[in-house]
């Protein structure tokens, strides 16, 4: 229990930072969101681009951490959804340089990790790390898109 404690408090910090720093102009409500799927396993990435594409959001995909650190400066993603084992850059990387990143509109995308890594010593680091949520997989359709619409709705307001 203690440790799911300290889990939510880090969650509630991150989310907190994340609402304050963000400085990003929504042009309208109906504005199709983008969602940037880091993950080495296309599989994934296929599966999560149909989930969010019929939802009507708009997803690219990076095939690891090196290209979805490149796709995230030039695509500027609303949200990210990430694995944490990747070949090259793991994702715990690739959060951490997206958290120290200069440009604090991309230090505050809401980062969700996916993964299959339950450790509750895993789950806390990537927490303190940063991340907004952390889903473990396998992952239900309706989980993803919560946790996408949750974090979305949290950065308009």
């Amino acid at each position: 229990m203690k440790i799911f404690l300290q889990i939510s408090s880090l969650y509630l910090q991150r989310l907190s930072h994340s609402t304050m720093t963000r400085k990003r102009e929504v042009a309208v409500n109906t504005e199709k969101k983008k969602i940037l799927v880091i993950d080495d396993n296309a599989d994934i990435r296929d599966l999560i681009q149909l989930i969010c594409e019929k939802a009507g959001k708009i997803v690219i995909q990076g095939e690891d951490g090196e290209k979805g650190l490149a796709l995230i400066k030039t695509q500027r993603p609303d949200l990210i959804l990430l694995d944490t084992t990747m070949p090259g850059i793991s994702g715990l990387d690739v959060l951490t340089a997206i958290r120290k990143d200069r440009d604090s509109v991309i230090s505050a995308i809401p980062v969700v990790m996916l993964t299959a890594n339950s450790a509750e010593a895993d789950i806390k680091k990537a927490y303190e790390i940063g991340a907004s949520s952390y889903i473990v997989k396998p992952f239900k359709r309706e989980k993803i898109l919560a946790e996408i619409d949750l974090l979305l709705q949290l950065e308009e307001a």
